[in-house]
């Protein structure tokens, strides 16, 4: 894809890379871009370690509910995502001014495909885990009383499906490398969106892009589902049964389970139109490509713990300082 420079070998000229992500200088190119990896990556990591440390210490006594044990199991799917993009951080370091010369051999490695793996692996189970989010809090706004619940069997049993099918998922272009699902570029990914690579392109399209599609789908109905009972005649005639604050709080959760779909769809609706175009046989711009793998896949995994477990976080810390205020007075 590159040849060598003219201050290390003599050859004249250097073609960058067709992937619109790396030169021949460096894997990720431009600068901002650079900035913007550095940035969600340690976002992702200290905001979900955040998230489990909270969950796991803090609340360790109601950990094993359902909404809170899948919010746990999200910040670590999201974690997962942080460790992939510290991977690339630290790759495009550790090449700077030499990835000509080993830009081939970096795409090939092991530490790429575990790259991949990981991002492969995050991305699946994320979608996952927001979906079961949706389906308990569902359940909890549809029937208050707990008529319908999801077992702690079921639960369980749906959390290691979600780990399963992710790992699945992820494993099957480490095992096929002849595809070049995790070689095709310098971000070790293997999205859909150039048409040049046949081998693996339906399987990519329907691992990162289809499934993604359906998961989102689902989440969509299920978050319409419970606004409707939130804002319905039966909801409204439950509230003179139900304690204020609890209500308050399912619809707190609801509200932000909402940013969440939203924020799922910005990220996941661009991803399937412009695989769907390379699909088809249109390219995509290097540029435009390259904000697709570089800032719009990984996003959610820094968005998820800003709008899952930071807003408990800061409520836990104002009623601790307004327990001390009047302890004080």
């Amino acid at each position: 894809m590159c040849c060598p420079r003219i201050s290390g070998t003599g050859i004249p000229f250097c073609i960058a890379t067709i992937s619109g992500i790396s030169s021949c200088e460096k894997p990720l190119d431009d600068p901002v871009k650079r900035t913007l990896l550095w940035v969600v990556a340690v976002l992702s990591v200290v905001g979900n370690v955040t998230v489990l440390v909270f969950r796991f210490v803090f609340e360790s006594a109601v950990i094993t509910k359902s909404y809170r044990l899948f919010v746990s199991n999200l910040g670590l799917s999201d974690f997962i995502m942080g460790m992939y993009l510290l991977i690339i951080a630290g790759s495009d370091l550790y090449y700077q001014n030499d990835y000509v010369m080993f830009e081939s051999e970096w795409r090939h490695s092991t530490l790429c495909s575990v790259a991949g793996f990981l991002a492969t692996w995050s991305s699946e189970t994320s979608a996952m885990f927001v979906l079961l989010i949706t389906i308990e809090r569902y359940l909890a706004v549809r029937f208050p009383f707990g008529t319908y619940r999801i077992t702690r069997d079921l639960k369980f049993f749906l959390l290691i499906l979600s780990w399963t099918v992710g790992l699945v998922l992820s494993l099957v272009p480490v095992v096929y490398q002849d595809w070049g699902i995790y070689s095709s570029n310098g971000m070790c990914l293997g999205l859909p969106m150039k048409n040049h690579r046949e081998k693996g392109l339906r399987y990519s399209f329907c691992a990162f892009l289809v499934l993604p599609g359906i998961l989102f789908i689902l989440i969509a109905i299920g978050q319409m589902a419970i606004f409707q009972n939130i804002s319905g005649e039966k909801t409204n005639n439950l509230v003179n049964i139900q304690s204020a604050a609890k209500r308050r709080r399912e619809i707190t959760v609801a509200k932000n389970l909402s940013l969440v779909v939203v924020s799922n769809f910005l990220c996941w609706f661009p991803l399937f139109v412009f695989g769907l175009l390379a699909t088809n046989g249109h390219d995509l711009s290097h540029e435009l490509y390259s904000w697709l793998v570089v800032f719009v896949l990984p996003l959610n995994s820094a968005i998820n713990p800003v709008l899952y477990t930071l807003p408990v976080i800061y409520k836990r810390w104002e009623e601790f300082k307004n327990r001390h205020a009047v302890k004080d007075t």
